[in-house]
């Protein structure tokens, strides 16, 4: 036998529940020591160690619940004072299959008078009857060998197997024969004597087997492995914390004996967890059992004294993992319980079991396992609310009356506590509150029923303004709002106006009138909340902004006045936030630019200028005045900021500038830039004597004077490599641009020893294709060698003559078109008519006679002095501009 395993530590330290407990059944059993035990509905069957067999029957009083014993029978078996080693109950034919110094008898169940017999030679070892089978067979062990019986009114032999060693013990499942060797298991087939090795055993472990339902449970020293009756391992692994000495099971737990450590542990075989130990009573030395497979007892026993392990109701079984938070135990112990229940019953049942739980749980105050109870059984909340009575919303239609309520819990809690664990009333019932709220906020997740949502988010907001939470208020307020969120088909109006306005919770006020769609309610308190009248740890800026930014001032309940009453506070608060109000390009109604404007106008530039870039920039606003008055705003800024100023702070690249100098030069170059709206002449008057050079290189690039804005790069900026690339965006529009700067380089020194400027020669070899070099040539100095420009000369030649060829090529194709267009209009207007003294004019009716006369392309013919309009044919209308 093993010892115990510290790894099994950590299984002992788990919180366990009491699945079972233990009881003495008969106190003392007369007539001899018990050496082996089983029962069979109310019948107890005893063999001595004297070779006799004690039939006790035990009633259930009906009103006590006690058992009544009552010794029936004594027979002696005949075999000496012999033990008796083993019982065999087999129901189906009322017999019982006693084991005695190598001996079988076969007794009447009844009268334990013997009924019938079975070949047999002294010396049987271990027999064992098959379970889950249609016919009814036994097997014993004798010398090593496997004798098969089947019962057909009496016991006839089948086969033998043969075996390779004595078995400790047997077990027999749907035709294979589990054996349990001093050093290994093996499975063998009755039908095919095939025999399949399972795994070895040290030589001090005791082989240990049982079948669990339909499988094997088989004990490797304090492991116990579960296998199918073809040898497949299945479930996970049971840890014992010593080699059991006996096992028995009832669905769905293994009961292990462990006579080293005198105690019986059960573990489930849904998660393979340790659920309970119990200590022997008295430490007596017990005798291993052998139960009967569906017998009523689970018998144990010591030489003397029959106790019965008894199973604890259900539902204290389901409290205790509720209260241990083991949810999903809890309801695998249920659905292992009714798995052979009708889909719906089983729901049923199941619901029944956790809702007793869960409320005995409650009414103890094991509050967090009595919520989750609710929660799995789907508890209707108001059933739990009414537990609350000061929580119950006044306008609620649901009447129910609690067996008790909170406090009463509460204070029968805090009375039966003493000392270390006196328990504090008030912090109990504000830990069930909370769970309450957790409770309610899941329910509300997941129902649609419109009566449990009004009393359940109404409930919450109570709880959430409940003081004694000690949570924080904006927190509070986050979680309200949601809930207020939902619409007013989810709570009780008029009930939680009252109570905002009791706390001075005013800006959930203003948020509940908003979804009442009252606006100018929710509007109306904000604002007394920004100007200080209420007083809330908010101060109405932001739902204000929010409400009014987004507002659909198409809408009746809606009115663009709302904008205007409570914008002004706002932007008198905070400009940022204010003007924030008035920039929401999804607004589905637009404001109109000219109107917000002169509302804006008296709060100043800081606030105009952001619409006004909103306009331009998101709303994409094509009017120029605008856009004038934006680039207006900046200039003037700038020149506020540079008042008094030698202009020394400016630098020459827009934006390089600290602080808001650089920040609205930034703007107003990307303004100039961007926008084809603004009036350019007019900024460069606003900034004429002041050194913007970026900004006036814009508005020159935009009015198209590019060589004085190249100038303006070259000269001031002294920006080269910006000239050139200047030169090469702008090439299309002026074909000068890049030969003006090649004449301002060739002006600048030239370092010793060169003929030319570097930067001059650079650009000839960079810019070969912008260059004519019939007119760079003549500013070359006469002594020049044209060899040091041979490169731009190639690049430059190469190109002129690539775009004379070009043009050749398309002076070719024009003239083959042109032609192509003159024959098809000579063909189109090549028409012969016959014209006649009686050919009258469509317009006047007259003859035409020998008069001058216009035709159309139509070939109607007219007088010249009504022919009005070449394009339009008098008659038929026909616009022959419009003809293809």
């Amino acid at each position: 036998m093993g010892g115990p395993n510290p790894s099994n530590k950590s299984n002992a330290n788990q919180s366990l529940i009491n699945a079972f407990e233990i009881q003495t059944l008969i106190p003392k059993v007369e007539g001899g020591k018990i050496h082996t035990i089983t029962s069979w509905e109310d019948k107890i069957y005893i063999g001595t160690d004297d070779g006799h067999i004690i039939l006790y029957n035990v009633q259930e009083h009906e009103n006590t619940g006690k058992f009544l014993f009552q010794m029936d029978k004594r027979v002696n078996l005949g075999f000496g004072k012999k033990l008796v080693d083993q019982l065999l109950v087999i129901r189906d034919i009322g017999k019982l299959v006693v084991r005695c110094d190598g001996n079988l008898a076969i007794l009447n169940l009844f009268t334990l008078e013997t009924a019938g017999s079975i070949q047999h030679k002294k010396g049987v070892g271990l027999i064992v009857s098959e379970r889950a089978s249609q016919s009814i067979r036994i097997a014993f062990e004798h010398k090593q060998k496997l004798f098969l019986f089947e019962y057909t009114g009496s016991f006839q032999f089948v086969k033998s197997i043969q075996l390779d060693g004595t078995p400790l013990i047997l077990e027999w499942y749907n035709g294979t024969i589990c054996v349990g060797y001093s050093d290994e298991y093996v499975l063998y087939d009755t039908e095919t004597l095939e025999a399949i090795p399972m795994f070895k055993l040290e030589p001090t472990h005791k082989p240990m087997v049982r079948l669990i339902e339909q499988e094997f449970l088989l004990a490797r020293d304090d492991l116990g492995i579960f296998v199918t009756d073809k040898g497949l391992p299945i479930r996970g692994h049971i840890l014992w914390s010593c080699t059991p000495d006996s096992l028995e099971f009832r669905a769905p737990y293994v009961i292990s004996m462990q006579l080293r450590n005198s105690w019986f542990e059960i573990h489930s075989i849904l998660n393979q967890n340790l659920v309970q130990r119990i200590p022997f009573p008295d430490k007596k030395e017990f005798r291993v059992t052998d139960s009967y497979e569906g017998s009523k007892f689970l018998l144990v026993a010591s030489s003397s004294v029959v106790y019965m392990i008894v199973s604890k109701a259900l539902e204290g079984q389901v409290k205790s993992l509720l209260e241990q938070k083991k949810i999903s135990d809890a309801l695998d112990l249920l659905s292992e319980q009714f798995k052979k229940e009708k889909p719906e019953v089983a729901k049923r049942k199941t619901r029944g079991v956790l809702v007793d739980a869960a409320y005995s749980l409650f009414h103890s105050a094991s509050f967090e396992g009595a919520f989750e109870g609710f929660q799995l059984a789907e508890v209707d909340p108001r059933d739990v609310i009414a537990c609350f009575p000061s929580l119950i919303p006044s306008e609620s239609s649901y009447k129910t009356k609690p067996s008790k309520t909170i406090q009463e819990i509460v204070q029968s809690a805090a009375q039966n506590s003493t000392g270390s664990h006196k328990i504090d009333a008030d912090k109990l019932i504000v830990r069930a509150k909370i769970l309450l709220l957790g409770f309610l906020s899941e329910v509300t997740s997941n129902t649609k029923d419109p009566n449990i949502l009004k009393d359940s988010n109404t409930v919450s907001v109570r709880l959430l303004l409940d003081k004694s939470f000690n949570v924080d208020q904006l927190l509070a307020d986050e979680k309200i709002e949601e809930i207020l969120n939902e619409g007013n088909s989810a709570y009780y109006f008029t009930e939680l106006e009252r109570i905002f306005k009791e706390t001075n919770r005013f800006h959930l006020l203003g948020v509940l009138y908003k979804n009442a769609n009252d606006y100018k309610g929710a509007l109306e308190v904000w604002s007394k909340l920004g100007r200080g009248e209420y007083k809330d740890a908010h101060d109405g800026i932001e739902p204000t902004v929010e409400l009014l930014r987004n507002m659909d001032v198409s809408q009746p309940n809606c009115s663009i006045h709302l904008i205007w009453d409570y914008a002004s506070w706002v932007l008198r608060r905070d400009m940022d936030s204010g003007i924030k109000i008035f920039t929401n390009a999804d607004r589905k109604t637009k404001l109109q630019p000219k109107e917000v404007l002169d509302y804006l106008g008296p709060f100043g530039n800081m606030v105009v200028e952001p619409y006004l870039e909103f306009l331009i920039y998101d709303c994409k606003d094509e009017n120029p005045d605008v856009h004038n008055q934006l680039a207006s705003m900046y200039v003037s800024t700038i020149k506020a900021l540079l008042k008094n100023s030698d202009y020394s702070v400016l630098s020459k690249r827009a934006g390089s500038e600290t602080g808001l100098l650089g920040f609205m030069r930034t703007k107003l170059v990307r303004l100039l830039k961007e926008s084809k709206l603004v009036k350019h002449s007019a900024i460069l008057t606003q900034i004429q004597g002041i050194p913007l050079l970026q900004e006036r290189l814009e508005c020159l690039t935009k009015l198209k004077m590019y060589l004085k804005a190249l100038s303006l790069i070259v000269e001031d900026l002294q920006d080269f490599q910006q000239a050139e690339d200047y030169c090469s965006t702008h090439k299309q529009k002026d074909s000068t641009l890049t030969f003006s700067l090649l004449q301002v380089y060739l002006n600048q020194p030239k370092e010793e020893g060169q003929k030319l400027p570097s930067r001059a020669n650079s650009l000839l070899n960079t810019h070969a294709s912008e260059l004519n070099p019939v007119q760079v040539l003549p500013l070359l100095p006469p002594d020049f060698p044209l060899s040091e420009i041979s490169d731009f000369l190639t690049m430059s030649m190469q190109h002129n003559h690539h775009l004379y060829r070009s043009n050749q090529v398309v002076k070719g194709l024009s003239k083959s078109e042109n032609m192509k267009v003159r024959y098809s209009k000579m063909v189109n207007t090549n028409k012969v008519f016959l014209m006649t003294r009686d050919v009258l004019c469509p317009v006047c009716q007259k003859p035409i006679g020998d008069k001058v006369f216009a035709r159309y392309p139509n070939n109607t013919v007219v007088h010249f002095k009504c022919f009005k309009n070449q394009s339009i044919c008098p008659v038929t209308g026909i616009n022959f501009k419009k003809v293809n």
